[in-house]
Protein backbone atom coordinates (compact mmCIF):
# COMPACT_ATOMS: atom_id res chain seq x y z
CA UNK A 1 0.00 0.00 0.00
CA UNK A 2 1.47 3.40 -0.86
CA UNK A 3 0.74 5.74 1.70
CA UNK A 4 2.57 9.32 0.14
CA UNK A 5 3.86 10.00 -3.27
CA UNK A 6 6.88 12.50 -3.75
CA UNK A 7 6.82 14.51 -7.34
CA UNK A 8 10.27 15.02 -8.59
CA UNK A 9 10.60 18.10 -11.67
CA UNK A 10 12.81 18.79 -13.23
CA UNK A 11 13.55 21.34 -16.17
CA UNK A 12 15.88 21.48 -19.31
CA UNK A 13 15.40 24.89 -19.89
CA UNK A 14 16.54 28.29 -18.19
CA UNK A 15 13.93 31.06 -17.48
CA UNK A 16 13.80 33.51 -20.20
CA UNK A 17 13.12 36.37 -17.62
CA UNK A 18 12.64 36.16 -13.57
CA UNK A 19 10.65 39.50 -13.74
CA UNK A 20 7.27 38.70 -12.25
CA UNK A 21 5.27 40.30 -15.08
CA UNK A 22 6.82 38.90 -18.49
CA UNK A 23 7.67 35.47 -16.86
CA UNK A 24 5.94 33.20 -19.43
CA UNK A 25 8.11 29.96 -19.93
CA UNK A 26 7.08 27.18 -17.11
CA UNK A 27 10.88 27.57 -15.65
CA UNK A 28 10.42 31.28 -15.15
CA UNK A 29 6.86 30.80 -13.94
CA UNK A 30 7.82 27.80 -11.42
CA UNK A 31 11.30 29.49 -9.96
CA UNK A 32 8.86 33.02 -9.19
CA UNK A 33 6.71 31.03 -7.51
CA UNK A 34 9.28 29.96 -4.85
CA UNK A 35 10.47 33.40 -4.61
CA UNK A 36 8.03 35.87 -5.39
CA UNK A 37 4.97 37.07 -3.13
CA UNK A 38 1.49 37.68 -4.59
CA UNK A 39 -1.72 38.67 -2.26
CA UNK A 40 -3.23 35.66 -2.90
CA UNK A 41 -1.92 32.39 -3.76
CA UNK A 42 -4.24 28.61 -4.44
CA UNK A 43 -2.96 26.28 -1.77
CA UNK A 44 -2.81 22.12 -2.64
CA UNK A 45 -6.67 21.77 -1.92
CA UNK A 46 -7.13 24.32 -4.76
CA UNK A 47 -8.35 27.22 -1.90
CA UNK A 48 -7.52 31.03 -2.58
CA UNK A 49 -5.49 31.90 0.60
CA UNK A 50 -3.60 34.95 0.98
CA UNK A 51 0.17 35.59 0.86
CA UNK A 52 0.67 38.79 1.10
CA UNK A 53 -2.44 40.17 2.69
CA UNK A 54 -4.03 39.80 5.90
CA UNK A 55 -7.21 38.18 4.04
CA UNK A 56 -8.88 37.71 1.01
CA UNK A 57 -11.54 41.01 0.96
CA UNK A 58 -15.27 39.68 1.65
CA UNK A 59 -18.87 41.08 1.09
CA UNK A 60 -19.66 39.30 4.55
CA UNK A 61 -16.80 41.66 6.20
CA UNK A 62 -17.58 44.47 4.10
CA UNK A 63 -14.08 44.47 3.04
CA UNK A 64 -15.58 44.20 -0.87
CA UNK A 65 -18.38 45.66 -2.40
CA UNK A 66 -20.07 46.98 -5.47
CA UNK A 67 -20.68 50.57 -6.09
CA UNK A 68 -22.21 52.29 -8.91
CA UNK A 69 -20.41 55.16 -10.33
CA UNK A 70 -22.34 56.97 -13.30
CA UNK A 71 -24.52 54.27 -13.78
CA UNK A 72 -21.69 51.65 -14.08
CA UNK A 73 -21.35 48.59 -11.29
CA UNK A 74 -17.78 48.69 -9.75
CA UNK A 75 -15.97 46.38 -7.66
CA UNK A 76 -13.98 48.08 -4.64
CA UNK A 77 -11.71 45.58 -2.30
CA UNK A 78 -10.04 46.83 0.38
CA UNK A 79 -6.73 44.83 1.11
CA UNK A 80 -4.68 44.99 4.27
CA UNK A 81 -1.11 44.17 3.84
CA UNK A 82 0.06 42.07 6.48
CA UNK A 83 2.37 43.50 9.08
CA UNK A 84 5.26 41.72 8.74
CA UNK A 85 5.70 42.09 5.52
CA UNK A 86 8.70 43.69 4.00
CA UNK A 87 11.11 44.41 1.11
CA UNK A 88 14.67 42.59 1.45
CA UNK A 89 16.21 45.68 3.13
CA UNK A 90 13.63 45.54 6.02
CA UNK A 91 11.24 48.91 4.51
CA UNK A 92 7.54 47.78 5.67
CA UNK A 93 5.56 47.31 2.17
CA UNK A 94 3.08 49.99 1.71
CA UNK A 95 0.07 50.41 -0.93
CA UNK A 96 2.20 52.82 -2.76
CA UNK A 97 4.66 50.22 -3.42
CA UNK A 98 1.15 47.86 -5.14
CA UNK A 99 0.49 51.12 -7.06
CA UNK A 100 3.69 51.87 -8.05
CA UNK A 101 3.81 48.28 -9.51
CA UNK A 102 0.45 48.51 -10.81
CA UNK A 103 1.28 52.18 -12.34
CA UNK A 104 4.36 50.53 -13.82
CA UNK A 105 2.63 47.35 -15.13
CA UNK A 106 -0.19 49.61 -16.68
CA UNK A 107 2.06 51.69 -18.81
CA UNK A 108 1.27 51.62 -22.79
CA UNK A 109 4.93 50.61 -22.35
CA UNK A 110 5.02 48.03 -20.31
CA UNK A 111 5.10 44.49 -21.62
CA UNK A 112 3.61 42.29 -19.00
CA UNK A 113 1.66 38.65 -19.92
CA UNK A 114 -1.86 39.26 -18.65
CA UNK A 115 -2.48 43.13 -19.19
CA UNK A 116 -5.66 42.72 -17.40
CA UNK A 117 -4.38 42.27 -14.21
CA UNK A 118 -3.46 45.57 -14.93
CA UNK A 119 -6.33 47.62 -16.94
CA UNK A 120 -9.40 45.67 -14.79
CA UNK A 121 -7.77 48.08 -12.07
CA UNK A 122 -9.12 51.67 -11.75
CA UNK A 123 -7.37 53.07 -9.02
CA UNK A 124 -5.61 51.98 -6.04
CA UNK A 125 -5.48 54.63 -2.99
CA UNK A 126 -4.99 54.49 1.11
CA UNK A 127 -5.65 56.48 3.56
CA UNK A 128 -1.96 58.01 5.18
CA UNK A 129 -2.51 57.32 8.59
CA UNK A 130 -3.23 53.37 7.11
CA UNK A 131 -0.08 52.89 4.80
CA UNK A 132 -0.91 49.11 4.83
CA UNK A 133 -4.80 49.50 4.07
CA UNK A 134 -5.02 49.10 0.33
CA UNK A 135 -8.32 50.52 -1.38
CA UNK A 136 -8.36 48.78 -5.28
CA UNK A 137 -11.35 50.15 -7.36
CA UNK A 138 -12.03 47.56 -10.30
CA UNK A 139 -13.43 48.97 -13.42
CA UNK A 140 -16.31 46.36 -13.65
CA UNK A 141 -17.57 44.16 -10.94
CA UNK A 142 -15.54 40.98 -11.00
CA UNK A 143 -16.08 38.19 -8.39
CA UNK A 144 -12.04 36.87 -9.39
CA UNK A 145 -10.76 39.98 -8.25
CA UNK A 146 -8.24 38.46 -6.06
CA UNK A 147 -6.67 35.62 -8.82
CA UNK A 148 -4.18 37.99 -10.61
CA UNK A 149 -3.70 41.16 -8.83
CA UNK A 150 -0.78 42.95 -9.66
CA UNK A 151 2.19 42.55 -6.79
CA UNK A 152 3.68 45.65 -5.25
Amino acid sequence: MIKSLILTMAMTTEPASLHPYTAAPAAGNYILQMAYRTWTYLDENSVWKPMLAQKIPSLQDKTLSVITENGHKKTVAIWDIKTDAKWGDGTKITCKDARFGWEVGSHKNAEVNYKSAFDDIEDITWDEKIPTRCRFKFRNVKWNFYWDLPGP
